[in-house]
């Protein structure tokens, strides 16, 4: 694991940059980051990653890696970057729930559009059970949903990076 800390640091920092960036988004333009305006911060990510990737080919790999490498490493940049931050959106969540009600909010209201669908699939207990639910783990919900999103987004685009910044090792052999 100590030759992925460079890996690592790129993947710790990257979240830190896009939860500042998810602040800024929702403080100073009132928007929520929830929605389409959140899907702009996967730049950074991707940006982050690229930068980290050619760091870790040319100090640990030698100036050499190959695309499987390269997507392994993204998987695990993934994984950091999104945990932290959906964990940091969760714990400040905790904080001032506002950012995160509004996606609770949207939550309940698509719910409620599609009332008599689930009414029908079930029964009412079951629908206020699922409401109350919604209600109660609404924020780890939406932090969860924010975690699979960043994750599958950034191996997406790991795997994109990975045939940019290969460079694969030169085969020296004389034709014997």
């Amino acid at each position: 694991m100590r030759k992925r800390i460079t890996i690592l640091n790129y993947a710790s920092i990257a979240g830190l940059a896009a939860f500042a960036v998810y602040i800024a988004i929702y403080y100073v333009l009132g928007l929520t980051p929830m929605g389409g305006v959140g899907y702009a911060v996967w730049l950074i990510p991707s940006g982050i990653f690229y930068l980290g990737i050619k760091k870790y080919r040319e100090e640990e790999k030698e100036g050499f890696i190959d695309i499987p490498s390269v997507f392994g490493n993204g998987v695990l940049f993934a994984f950091v970057y999104a945990s932290m931050v959906s964990m940091l959106l969760f714990m400040y969540s905790q904080y001032d729930g506002s950012l995160v009600q509004e996606g609770v909010g949207q939550l309940l209201e698509e719910f409620g559009k599609n009332k008599e669908a689930y009414l029908e699939a079930g029964s009412k207990e079951e629908y206020q059970l699922t409401l109350d639910i919604l209600e109660a783990y609404g924020s780890v919900l939406i932090s969860i949903g924010i975690f699979m999103n960043l994750f599958f987004a950034n191996v997406i685009s790991s795997l994109a990076i990975a045939f940019i910044v290969k460079k694969e090792r030169p085969n020296f052999t004389d034709g014997v």
